[in-house]
């Protein structure tokens, strides 16, 4: 990019107005998120105790006094979520330090929140913890669109609009999480390069580096190229203070943790990481249908798709966009987050609404190829209105799916990973931990139960864990199979090795696997028994059974050797928990088969229509009105919706 193209700012007051307008509209939509309840996500309580920290203590560190701050925030049950004092103390036991403590992740992101809180008291404004760190956010992407305005104009405030809210990064800016904090900085970072302002934009990616170590080799790039590139041109001395801050903010993190523990980032020390791990599946972050951002990115796909079409069409902007340097750091910047990566311990990490919250480290590294498509598009004919209203469509679409109210999710395949898993399984095998956790359906709690296998949607593919483990199998109650017999028929084929492997069953091993629904219980918790039947809209299983969601199904084989099979129908009773008396609706296709509260003993009869199984399966499904959370009605911190426990079900004779 020519430094021509760079949006001229001289002060007047139309650049002042829209400034205003940004910060407005910006400021209207904290206060707006402000409004939801505050929720802990990830390491959201390890950021709240530090903030404490440093609000009491001026101390980067925890402490008595800190803690019993933590203790008091805690007690209040203002932040849904958040751990317990105990947990936080004996979490990274290697990072203590006489009576002080560290954690795994750094206190800058905090120290913001503080500075901010700090300079809001001065003009009389009192934020709580979690208000702290909403105006920080506010602050962050304030500075983010300003320097798109500054930098790009109309355009570049276009761009930021769509990366920000267009996209899972959203689902953030509410949260407690260092998420929002990488991607401002390394969006501003990324903008400035493009625009030859290495100085600068290598000072904004060392505030990145703060919390992610890696981003100090990201920020070196554009560092020596001031040094080598413009190496004729004096500095100047706002450009020598920008060098000593970037060095200063590049050595904070491993400076403080080699000073008090002898390692250069706590996650040597702590675990969390063991470098270069996973680097066979470094794709995962941009591809995987789970983890990856472009599969859970619609908008970036299709704007992605615009850019090769207009690659074509309009050469002469292309070769103009960007120069030779700016893509040898976009690539040293994909390489190094690749290999950041996949030293990471955690690939299905938590504290998302599904795709990994390591994948969005990549979100601005797309600046250049949306700004291409800002500056090709006319504006003025058919088709650009055509292409903005699928751009709308799909925004919403995004904004929806990443909508902040939206609990963390990361225990159950996406749309698309599942059709992948169910129609092509032979196309894509996931990292394993992904698997396992996605479609298991117990989450991380299935290593808990040390199983054997388990089985995907497509009824095939099977996941083999290798070692000595518990017979235990899972599979989807889709595939209609017994456990017991599938857990004796992998057993017999498939011999203990001490390597984890993807293999298949052939339609003969699952023919002698086949579930027969004999009369009689059928336990909904940690059993071979009750698994097979429930569908789809149940939370993770618990030692009694299993909570559903607002609406949830429970599936019965329907094939000549079921017993029920020649009848015109199924007596069940489901032996249910209520929780709050929310009434409770079943229903069997448009038939209503019981509608109202759960009954004093807790036992609901159903009576489902076989009709010669005319179908290969019966579904019921159960819809909770007015559902809510634990938290919503004041009885526990618990904030998942929660429908109607099941315990167990009975097939009548």
């Amino acid at each position: 990019m020519h430094d021509t193209e760079i949006i001229p700012h001289h002060f007047n007051y139309r650049h002042v107005v829209v400034y205003f307008v940004i910060g407005l509209a910006l400021l209207l939509l904290c206060l707006l998120l402000g409004r939801l309840e505050p929720v802990r996500v990830g390491d959201g309580s390890e950021y709240y105790a530090l903030y404490l920290a440093w609000r009491d203590t001026l101390r980067p560190w925890m402490g008595g006094a800190s803690y019993a701050s933590y203790q008091q925030l805690f007690s209040e049950h203002g932040i849904a979520e958040l751990v317990t004092l105990d947990w936080l103390r004996n979490a990274f036991p290697s990072l203590h330090l006489g009576e002080t403590a560290d954690f795994n992740h750094f206190w800058f992101y905090s120290f913001l929140a503080f500075i901010v809180s700090k300079v809001a008291s001065f003009i009389g404004l009192m934020l709580n913890p979690h208000q702290a760190f909403l105006a920080l956010h506010w602050l962050l992407l304030f500075a983010t669109c300003s320097t798109a305005y500054r930098l790009y104009g109309g355009r570049g405030v276009a761009v930021f609009v769509i990366l920000t809210f267009c996209s899972p990064i959203i689902w953030f800016v509410d949260k407690v999480h260092t998420e929002l904090l990488t991607y401002c900085a390394t969006l501003i970072g990324i903008m400035l390069v493009f625009s030859r302002m290495y100085l600068a934009a290598a000072f904004a990616i060392a505030i990145a580096a703060t919390q992610n170590p890696s981003f100090a080799l990201v920020a070196f790039i554009p560092f020596t190229y001031r040094f080598i590139l413009f190496r004729t041109q004096r500095f100047t001395l706002i450009e020598v203070c920008i060098v000593v801050a970037t060095v200063l903010m590049v050595l904070v993190h491993p400076v403080y943790y080699f000073l008090r523990y002898g390692v250069v980032t706590p996650q040597l020390l702590a675990g969390g990481a063991s470098l270069g791990r996973n680097l066979s599946t470094f794709y995962i972050w941009i591809l995987d249908p789970d983890l990856g951002l472009l599969p859970n990115w619609p908008v970036g796909v299709f704007i992605i798709g615009t850019a090769l079409i207009l690659l074509r069409r309009k050469p002469l902007i292309a070769s103009r966009e960007g120069c030779k340097p700016f893509y040898i750091f976009l690539a040293a910047f994909f390489f190094i987050n690749f290999y950041a990566h996949s030293s990471t311990i955690n690939l299905n990490s938590a504290g998302t609404p599904g795709v990994a919250r390591y994948s969005l480290w990549y979100l601005p590294a797309f600046f250049p190829i949306v700004y291409f498509v800002a500056r090709c598009l006319p504006f003025r004919n058919w088709v650009t209105a055509l292409w903005v209203i699928v751009l709308l469509v799909l925004g919403i679409y995004s904004a929806r799916e990443n909508n902040p109210v939206r609990h963390e999710q990361y225990s159950v395949p996406s749309w698309l990973s599942n059709m992948i898993q169910t129609d092509f399984p032979n196309l894509y095998f996931p990292p394993d931990e992904v698997f396992v956790e996605r479609y298991s359906g117990y989450g991380e709690a299935i290593y808990s139960l040390r199983p054997r296998a388990i089985l995907g949607p497509d009824c095939h593919k099977l996941f083999i864990f290798g070692g000595q483990r518990n017979q235990m199998v899972t599979a989807p109650s889709s595939c209609a199979l017994d456990l017991m017999k599938l857990e004796q028929t992998i057993a017999t084929e498939f011999p203990i090795t001490e390597k984890d492997r993807y293999v298949r069953l052939s339609d003969n091993q699952l023919k002698s696997a086949i579930l027969v629904m004999k009369f009689g219980h059928y336990p909904a918790g940690p059993s071979d028994g009750g698994a097979p039947m429930l569908g789809a809209g149940w939370l993770d299983v618990e030692p009694w059974g299993r909570w559903s969601t607002t609406d949830a199904t429970l599936t019965l084989p329907c094939n000549p050797a079921q017993p029920y099979a020649a009848r015109s129908s199924v007596d069940l009773i489901l032996h249910v928990q209520s929780f709050a008396n929310q009434p409770v609706q079943i229903r069997q296709d448009d038939i209503v088969l019981f509608d109202g509260p759960v009954p004093t003993d807790n036992l609901i009869p159903v009576q489902l229509q076989v009709e010669g199984c005319k179908v290969p399966f019966l579904t019921l499904g159960l819809h909770i009105k007015n559902a809510k959370s634990p938290r919503e009605r004041g009885l526990s911190e618990d904030t998942r919706i929660l429908g109607i426990g099941l315990r167990g079900i009975d097939v009548l004779p």
